[in-house]
């Protein structure tokens, strides 16, 4: 494994390359995850068992209402040609840091509006 290791790290930025460690124990775990994250079955505290839910038939449907995603989506843009507006005169030097966390809450939240309408659910859901 560390032989194909030092084969793949030449391809990687060094800077993301040091962010990778292999472990071969708990105690080496845990140097990088709190034991109470870690699962059960590899020495840890975390209780978490796995539960595959079926698919709902229909459960994508509101991905072919394209009238209400399109919506969603202009005034996202709209959204976001103000949160640029606001950056470029943080670059200026004015306080704009209310206005930019009122945006960065607008774009928060109309993301979670128009999420249903571009992301099938999955079984990572």
């Amino acid at each position: 494994m560390l032989g194909i290791w030092n084969i793949i790290k030449g391809w990687l930025d060094p800077v993301v390359a040091a962010k990778i460690h292999f472990t071969r124990s708990a105690a080496d775990l845990e140097k990088f995850i709190s034991k109470s994250r870690i699962v059960k079955e590899l020495e840890g505290d975390e209780d978490f068992e796995y539960k595959y839910v079926e698919p709902v038939p229909g459960e994508n449907d509101l991905m072919k209402d394209t009238a209400t995603r399109d919506k969603f989506q202009e005034e996202r843009n709209g959204m976001v040609e103000r949160f640029e507006q606001v950056t470029k005169r943080w670059i200026k030097g004015e306080d704009v840091s209310a206005e930019s966390d009122a945006l960065a809450n607008e774009l928060n939240e109309n993301y979670w509006k128009l999420e249903p309408y571009i992301r099938a659910r999955t079984l990572y859901d």
